[in-house]
């Protein structure tokens, strides 16, 4: 269909949206009036500049529902936009949940994937490689881990890049890939055992900054690896402290949880199994498609 809102025409674009049941928007900041049947806001970043709170708008979204990705979006929608807001919860592919990944077979290596830029919830991979020399430099027993970071690489990200690069220069432990195909990254979540997750760190808990859900956490947990996660942003309602993975503040947080799960291989066992059984039962298809009828009454 034509993009009807490039035309600013309050009343046209009402009565064009008039002949549709269902008009879900994603917002960027500005809002229409719609006639539609049923609205929606479909909201995934929690940055207070896109729901501001003026009358204008109240008045255009008088008639729209607020959907949004996580808890952690929807706490600060609420506050911003002083309208109830319902969550649901993305799915994750049946590639993902079908992925056959032996947790005996799994070898000592790290994963972290997520594009590579440092605005907004960047991932941090240059601070990842820095705790990942750090951690290797002070613990001889677990010089035989890898570590292995993958994401997306746009033009404009190159210069982080290159930082991300030059930590990483001279090791033979440290493998850094862009742009990867799809089945590479289901190869890497199936081999090795544990996924490092950094978005949101030193950040103040500013609510952009931070992962507003964590589709590649759920992802890791979902090939039974063991995830180590910033407490904070949406990582802290998908992540149960000890029994589905492990969340921390600082360095010696980290090292001292990761150290203990790389010294017990009952507890290694026991924290993959519950994480794959947490993700099937919680963001299956199933799951998600009884939420929308649920949410959209249908």
């Amino acid at each position: 269909l034509p993009n009807i809102f490039k035309e600013k025409n309050f009343l046209k674009n009402a009565l064009y949206l008039s002949q549709f049941d269902v008009f879900i928007y994603v917002p960027d900041g500005s809002y229409f009036f719609s006639l539609a049947k049923k609205n929606y806001l479909f909201c995934m970043v929690p940055d207070r500049k896109l729901y501001t709170k003026s009358n204008l708008n109240f008045f255009k979204l008088w008639n729209y529902k607020v959907l949004a990705n996580s808890k952690f979006t929807a706490k600060f929608l609420q506050k911003w936009m002083g309208k109830r807001v319902e969550v649901i919860y993305p799915y994750l592919s049946s590639d993902i949940l079908n992925l056959k990944a032996d947790f005996e077979k799994k070898k000592e290596g790290i994963v972290s994937i997520g594009r590579f830029f440092k605005q907004l919830h960047a991932k941090k991979q240059d601070i990842i490689i820095k705790w990942f020399k750090k951690i290797k430099q002070e613990e001889e027993a677990i010089n035989n881990i890898e570590l292995f970071l993958v994401g997306r690489l746009k033009e404009e990200d190159r210069l982080f890049f290159k930082n991300v690069l030059r930590e990483s220069e001279g090791r033979k432990d440290v493998f850094v890939q862009i742009n990867v195909a799809r089945d590479e990254i289901l190869t890497l979540l199936a081999k090795f055992k544990y996924y490092w997750h950094f978005a949101g760190l030193g950040e103040d808990n500013t609510p952009e900054k931070q992962e507003h859900l964590g589709i590649s956490i759920l992802e890791a947990m979902a090939a039974g690896c063991i995830v180590f996660a910033y407490r904070g942003g949406g990582p802290v309602e998908i992540i149960k402290e000890g029994e589905t993975g492990f969340l921390f503040e600082d360095y010696l947080e980290l090292k001292e949880k990761f150290l203990k799960v790389y010294n017990d291989k009952d507890l290694q066992k026991r924290i993959s199994f519950n994480a794959q059984k947490f993700v099937r039962q919680n963001f299956a298809y199933q799951v998600f498609a009884r939420r929308v009828a649920e949410v959209f009454e249908i």
